[in-house]
């Protein structure tokens, strides 16, 4: 009796069954591409601490060693916190790195001015972390073992990185 009032009030109403195979096979999936596609690495979060390039020499700051299961683009975060030690200018940059080649586009420059304590110089006067994230999604990169890093350097005196670490996601399969 309900689906003929339905009927009559809505003649044009129809309910579309779902495909459960079809259905089933998305939700293993993220934008289209199965779940076996994607794999991930990080750096190990234990191993942060204080990265203190002391040149405008690029130094390893993290790294994650990654054996991607198949060929496809990788997408790299670098995350960190700067650290000026003294009331002048520092600066310093970081970029991301794939088997020891940097990245275009992964160029990140830091700088700041502590806020100097009466008396206190140095290490000892860390002031303020200025939290910085770099990015960059690689061309195709080939299936196999690969190191991706972060690495920075020190244009104006003194400047430290605290905390570096990277995180890697292999994204689709080219």
């Amino acid at each position: 009796q309900a689906n003929k009032q339905i009927t009559r009030r809505a003649p044009r109403l129809s309910v579309a069954r779902a495909n459960t195979a079809a259905s089933a096979a998305n939700a293993d999936a993220v934008g289209g591409q199965p779940l076996a596609n994607i794999a991930t690495a990080r750096s190990d979060p234990s191993t942060g601490g204080q990265c203190d390039p002391t040149s405008a020499t690029f130094v390893p700051c993290a790294s994650v060693d990654f054996n991607l299961p198949h060929n496809g683009r990788v997408l790299l975060l670098g995350t960190g916190a700067q650290y000026a030690f003294d009331a002048g200018v520092t600066q310093g940059s970081c970029r991301l790195t794939l088997d020891g080649v940097a990245l275009g586009g992964s160029f990140v420059t830091l700088g700041n001015q502590t806020d100097a304590s009466p008396g206190v110089t140095g290490v000892a006067n860390r002031g303020y972390a200025r939290g910085f994230t770099t990015t960059v999604v690689t061309d195709p990169v080939s299936a196999g073992p690969h190191s991706f890093g972060l690495e920075c350097n020190q244009n104006d005196p003194d400047v430290e990185f605290e905390n570096p670490q990277i995180t890697a996601a292999l994204l689709g399969s080219g």
